[in-house]
C-alpha cells in the first residue's frame, strides 16, 4: 500500500512540473491559473449494511457458558447453528422450578378452599350482627312504649297503696278507741289492742315514707338514668353493629389480597419456568441470513485490533455479542472524520473508493451522510455507498478501503509570468564580436531565467487582520448528573463568553435556577472553569471541552463521585 501511494506522488510530481516547464517556453503573456489541490484521502472500512448480532441473553438464565462454536470466519447459511451452549445447569434450574411449581399449585387449592370456608363464615358472622342489633332495636322501642311507663306507674301504685295501708290501720285504731270507750272491757284488755293497733299505724307509716322516697328516687332519678342507659345501650349496639361490619369487610379484602398476591406469584412461577424452558429452546444460537460468521462485536463495522478468544469453556454475560454474521452484499463504506476533514465531507458529495486489497481499482461513490455532532471526541460519522462494478463479488466486509474527497480548499494561484520577446537571431558579426549566446538546448532556461521577477515583487504582501477567535461555549446547554454510571438528574446550562474569554450564564436543575457567578475558558488546555453558588454551598466545577461535549467530575465529601455530562442543544 505504501509503494502505490509513493509511485501515485511521484507521478503526480512529474506531471506538475511538466507542466510548469512547458508553461515557461510559452511567449506572452499567460493569465494567472488555479493549481488543482491534491484529494483528501480518509480510511475507511467496508461494513455489511446487514449485519446482525447474536447474543446471549434472558431473564431467568444468568450464565451461559460455550459447548461449542463455528470457526471464526466461516461462511454460514441462513438458519444454520454458529454457537452451542451448555445446557446442564439450566435442565436443573428446569426440573427444580417444576417441583416448586407444583408446591405452589397444591397451595393455591388450599388457600381457595379456606378462603370459601372464610366466605361461609362472614355470612354466618354478618347475620350474628344483624340479629344482635335486631334485638338492641327490639328492646329499646319495647323500653320506650312499655317499660318506661310501666315503672312509673308501678311507683305511683306502691305510693299509693302505702298511704292506703296507714290509712286502713289509722281508721281501724280510730274505731277501736271509739269501741273501747263503749265497752266495758277489762283495762288490761283494751290496753294490749290498742298498743297492737298504735303499732300497726306507726309501721304502715314509716312504710309510707319508705314509699315515697323510693317513688321519689323512680321518678326523680332511676327513670331518667335508666333512659339514658337504655339510650347509650342502643348507640353501643349500632356501633358494635358498624364495627362488625366493617370487621367483616376488612377482613374479607384482606383475605382476598392475599388470596390475589398468592395467585400472582403462582402466575409468576408459571410465567418464569415456561420463559425458562422457551430461553432452553434458544441455548442454540443459529444465523438468522448467509454470511460471514465473525466472532465477537465489531466497532463500527470493523473488527477489534484484539479480538477476544471465543472457545469451548468461555463463559459469557448477559447481553455479551458473541458471534456477528457479515452478509457480503449488500456493502457500504464506513468512515471517521476528524474535525479538520470535515469541511471537505458533505453529504452528496462524489468520490471514489479504493479497496486495499484491490488498490489499482477505483471505485464510484457518493457520500449517504455526515454526522452533524462527533460520536465520540472530536470524531464524526460518515457512510458512503458505492458501485462495486466487476469488484463485486471479491470485495470481504470489515477489510479496509481508502475514500478520496474533492479538496474543498481554494487553489493555489501563481503570478502572472512576465513578457518574454522573441530574441533576434544573431548575427555572424555578433558572434565573432564575441557575444555570449546561449546554447539551443537552454533556450527556455534563460529566457525563463530572465523572465522571473524579483523575490520581492513576486510575493503578495497582504493586510494582517486579526483573526476571530472561536466561541465554542455560548449557547445553551442539556447535560445529566451520573452516579456511578446512573442517570441521577438532569439540568440545563445558557452560556456566554466573552472576548476575553470570560464566561457568564445560569444553571437550572429541577426548576431550580442557579446563577453563574464567574467563568473563564482555558483555551491552551481546552478547558471550563465554572463558580456557581448552590444551595449547599460554592461549586467551581472544571468541564473539559471534547468534541462538542463538556464533562466534570465533582467529589462530595463522603468520596463520592459525581459526574456531569453536556452537550450542544
Amino acid at each position: 500500500m505504501a509503494r502505490v501511494r509513493f509511485f501515485s506522488t511521484i507521478r503526480f510530481l512529474t506531471i506538475v512540473v511538466m507542466g510548469a516547464f512547458l508553461g515557461q517556453c510559452l511567449t506572452g503573456a499567460l493569465s494567472a491559473q488555479e493549481t488543482p489541490s491534491a484529494p483528501v484521502k480518509i480510511n475507511g472500512v467496508f461494513e455489511s449494511a446487514k449485519a446482525s448480532e447474536l447474543k446471549v441473553s434472558g431473564e431467568q438464565i444468568k450464565s451461559w457458558v460455550i459447548k461449542k462454536i463455528v470457526p471464526h470466519g466461516t461462511m454460514v447459511q441462513a438458519d444454520q447453528a454458529v454457537v452451542w451452549l451448555k445446557t446442564d445447569a439450566t435442565d436443573k434450574q428446569i426440573r427444580d422450578s417444576e417441583i416448586e411449581l407444583k408446591l405452589a399449585d397444591m397451595a393455591m387449592d388450599e388457600a381457595n378452599f379456606k378462603h370459601e370456608q372464610f366466605l361461609t363464615a362472614q355470612e354466618m358472622d354478618h347475620a350474628a350482627a344483624e340479629r344482635a342489633i335486631k334485638k338492641a332495636k327490639l328492646d329499646y322501642a319495647h323500653y320506650l312504649k312499655v317499660d318506661r311507663d310501666y315503672q312509673l306507674k308501678s311507683a305511683n301504685f306502691n305510693l299509693k297503696f302505702s298511704e292506703y295501708g296507714l290509712e286502713n290501720v289509722q281508721e281501724e285504731l280510730n274505731q277501736l278507741e271509739k269501741m273501747y270507750r263503749r265497752d266495758d272491757l277489762t283495762e288490761e284488755s283494751e290496753e294490749i289492742v290498742l298498743k297492737r293497733a298504735q303499732r300497726d299505724v306507726e309501721s304502715a307509716l314509716f312504710r309510707l315514707e319508705g314509699t315515697r322516697e323510693q317513688h321519689r328516687r323512680n321518678v326523680e332519678e332511676n327513670l331518667p338514668r335508666n333512659e339514658v342507659e337504655q339510650t347509650e345501650r342502643m348507640k353501643r349496639a349500632e356501633m358494635a353493629f358498624a364495627a362488625a361490619k366493617l370487621d367483616l369487610k376488612l377482613a374479607r379484602v384482606r383475605r382476598e389480597l392475599d388470596l390475589k398476591k398468592q395467585q400472582i406469584k403462582f402466575d409468576e412461577q408459571k410465567q418464569n419456568l415456561e420463559k425458562l424452558q422457551a430461553e432452553r429452546k434458544n441455548m442454540v444460537l443459529k444465523s438468522p441470513v448467509a454470511g460471514y460468521a465473525i466472532h465477537g462485536a465489531l466497532t463500527r463495522g470493523a473488527q477489534p485490533e484484539r479480538p477476544a478468544p471465543f472457545e469451548a469453556g468461555k463463559s459469557l454475560t448477559a447481553d455479551q455479542v458473541v458471534v456477528t454474521i457479515v452478509p457480503a452484499k449488500p456493502l457500504r463504506v464506513r468512515l471517521t472524520i476528524a474535525e479538520s476533514e470535515l469541511r471537505h465531507v458533505k453529504k452528496g458529495t462524489k468520490v471514489q473508493v479504493f479497496s486495499n486489497i484491490f488498490p489499482n481499482e477505483p471505485m464510484k461513490g457518493e457520500v449517504v451522510s455526515v454526522s452533524t455532532v462527533p460520536y465520540s471526541g472530536s470524531k464524526f460519522d460518515c457512510v458512503v455507498k458505492f458501485n462495486a462494478g466487476k469488484l463485486a463479488e471479491r470485495l470481504v466486509p470489515t477489510t479496509g478501503c481508502r475514500v478520496e474527497f474533492p479538496n474543498l480548499d481554494p487553489a493555489t494561484e501563481t503570478k502572472p509570468a512576465a513578457k518574454v520577446e522573441k530574441s533576434e537571431e544573431a548575427k555572424p558579426a555578433d558572434k565573432a564580436a564575441g557575444e555570449a549566446v546561449a546554447p539551443p538546448g537552454n533556450t527556455d532556461s534563460a529566457a525563463t531565467a530572465s523572465a522571473e521577477p524579483p523575490v520581492a515583487e513576486a510575493i503578495a504582501t497582504e493586510e494582517t487582520k486579526p483573526a476571530k477567535l472561536e466561541d465554542p461555549i455560548s449557547g445553551g446547554w442539556a447535560g445529566k448528573v451520573q452516579v456511578l454510571g446512573q442517570e441521577v438528574a438532569t439540568f440545563e446550562m445558557d452560556l456566554k463568553m466573552a472576548d476575553n474569554d470570560s464566561v457568564t450564564g445560569s444553571m437550572s436543575a429541577d426548576g431550580e435556577v442557579i446563577p453563574i457567578d464567574s467563568g473563564k475558558f482555558h483555551r491552551s488546555e481546552n478547558k471550563l472553569v465554572l463558580k456557581l453558588n448552590t444551595p449547599i454551598g460554592p461549586m467551581e466545577p472544571e468541564f473539559k471541552l471534547e468534541g462538542g461535549s463538556l464533562t466534570a467530575t465533582i467529589t462530595t465529601d463522603e468520596g463520592l463521585a459525581v459526574t456531569l455530562v453536556a452537550t450542544k442543544k
